[in-house]
């Protein structure tokens, strides 16, 4: 008898990861099923086994510090601040990694102090500054409710004007915009279409800066809070937006994930599968008007993302892709060809919606088997 087959390395994931993207990008489920199919599967694989190995983190729900990695913009190293404001921005970081309100408090506190002894330094490092005073206040915002929660908000907004105002240009000017964007989606204050509209301006010159930067990274990631405020659906038509969300989540898609080796502000695995779920959510929003094509690409995205959301360590995570397959599942099952794909596509939607509410501890309603009733 021969000797077992080794087990296939991270590389040889990271082989069919790339080539199941590729195909991904260009397969028509509706013109080459079975490759389609064939794509999926590989995918699902794939990113299964490198979640498991390099324990990828699950990405958080939508916060107004999303979507953005530090640019880790060169510092004066001659300035008296960038000591104290490296210090404090590790303290964020920490603070950001832990979720601890005490820990963000402190941090916010270091960075006020420190954004006055910078008067005199750069644009660049006084925006900087005054970026990441935005980005503790959004990160206290999510430890708030209500009129708390409301002045953290107005308060991160403050900041980023501040630091838009230092003049600062390029990474920092970008990074700025694609944080603010995310956080007048989340601002109650003024009239709503307003906030989206403004949201909607600096979602779209954060993606231009970042491209004219060659970061293609990062505009990956303002393309995520891009399509987050067309998705918010701003003044005009809907459809529109959601054609818009669908389009960049769709570009962001287009870029392969990078391995946790080429560092923290890589385009990561974790970025790509949010990527990947939120375009899957998006595909069948349009309900009883998107076409078969689109419903069954987002049966596959979603399916992949699922494949990175074990039910250990964060059901939650797992329970809300859960739910999306089942609406999307729902949405497919409009455009069923006859019986027997329509009862097929009814049983997946009952099975995936079940395991959801188990995830989620919701007790079952008679009638509903979805929610885990009989």
């Amino acid at each position: 008898m021969g000797s077992a087959a080794p087990p296939p390395t991270v590389d040889a994931h990271w082989k069919a990861l790339a080539a199941g993207h590729r195909g991904l990008v260009v397969v028509d489920p509706a013109v080459r099923p079975a490759e389609w199919e064939a794509v999926v599967d590989g995918l699902c694989t794939a990113v299964a086994a490198l979640t498991a190995r390099t324990a990828l983190p699950v990405p958080p729900p939508r916060r107004g510090t999303a979507f953005v990695r530090d640019p880790e913009v060169p510092l004066d190293e001659r300035h008296p601040s960038t000591g104290p404001l490296r210090e404090s921005i590790a303290l964020l970081t920490w603070a950001d990694r832990t979720r601890d309100a005490e820990l963000a408090d402190a941090a916010l506190s270091f960075l006020t102090a420190v954004a006055r002894t910078a008067h005199d330094a750069s644009a660049e490092q006084r925006g900087y500054a005054r970026w990441h005073i935005g980005l503790a206040h959004g990160l206290l915002a999510e430890s708030r409710s209500g009129h708390a929660e409301r002045d953290r908000v107005e308060a991160a907004l403050t900041a980023y004007g501040e630091a838009l105002a230092t003049g600062c240009g390029g990474a920092v000017r970008a990074a700025v915009l694609t944080s603010q964007a995310a956080m007048l989606v989340r601002r109650t204050t003024g009239e709503r279409g307003e906030n989206l509209e403004r949201a909607l301006c600096a979602a779209r010159e954060a993606v231009l800066l970042w491209d004219r930067l060659a970061a293609p990274a990062q505009r990956a990631r303002a393309l995520l809070g891009a399509a987050a405020v067309h998705l918010a659906l701003p003044p005009g038509d809907p459809a529109e937006h959601v054609a818009a969300a669908c389009e960049a989540l769709g570009r962001a898609v287009a870029l392969p994930p990078a391995p946790a080796a080429c560092g923290p502000a890589a385009w990561s695995l974790a970025d790509w599968i949010t990527a990947v779920d939120e375009l899957g959510a998006a595909l069948v929003l349009r309900g009883a008007a998107v076409p078969a094509r689109d419903a069954d690409r987002a049966l596959g995205l979603l399916r992949v993302a699922l494949a990175a959301r074990p039910a250990a360590p964060a059901p939650a995570a797992r329970a809300a892709t859960l739910r999306r397959l089942g609406l999307a599942a729902a949405v497919r099952r409009l455009r069923a060809a006859d019986d027997t794909e329509r009862n097929a596509l009814r049983a997946q939607e009952i099975r995936w919606l079940r395991e959801a509410a188990a995830l989620d501890g919701r007790p079952g309603r008679p009638g509903q088997p979805w929610a885990g009733g009989r």
